[in-house]
């Protein structure tokens, strides 16, 4: 599942390039939900830490792609997404590990913190919940 799919498809061509790495058989055949957040106000209020879409991704999406025949198994299931992507793929995987496997995070926005709350707060939630596996991938670009 990837978070700005409008943008990874518009800007970066990521449908091809997930095409071609599979007809190469550098990738094994996948499905990939693009998530849009349609606009930027509505993408600086769901992407960031909120409850309300943590479960709409797992009580609404995730059974509406079962529905659909698409395979949503925990450990074939991956959350990407950059900046506030990065972000929500971390928060939402956090709040449903048992449902959400894996974490790719490009350049997260882990400076964010809700109001009345210090920076990196999403550090700090993992640093302090009960550990179960998510692999995490985090990245970044130089400055």
């Amino acid at each position: 599942m990837l978070f700005d799919g409008k943008t990874y498809l518009d800007d970066y061509h990521i449908d091809r390039v997930l095409d071609g790495l599979i007809a190469r058989h550098q990738l094994p055949p996948i499905n990939v939900v693009f998530i849009d957040t349609l606009d930027h106000a509505r993408r600086a209020k769901e992407l960031p830490p909120n409850p309300d879409f943590a479960d709409f991704m797992a009580h609404e999406l995730l059974p509406w792609l079962r529905q659909q025949g698409i395979t949503t198994q925990r450990q074939k299931t991956v959350l990407a997404g950059s900046s506030y992507g990065g972000l929500a793929s971390s928060w939402v995987a956090l709040r449903y590990p048992r449902l959400f496997g894996n974490v790719l995070s490009l350049s997260g926005s882990y400076w964010w913190a809700p109001k009345d709350e210090e920076a990196s707060w999403l550090t700090r939630q993992y640093q302090n919940s009960p550990r179960y596996p998510v692999p995490l991938l985090v990245a970044g670009w130089p400055l």
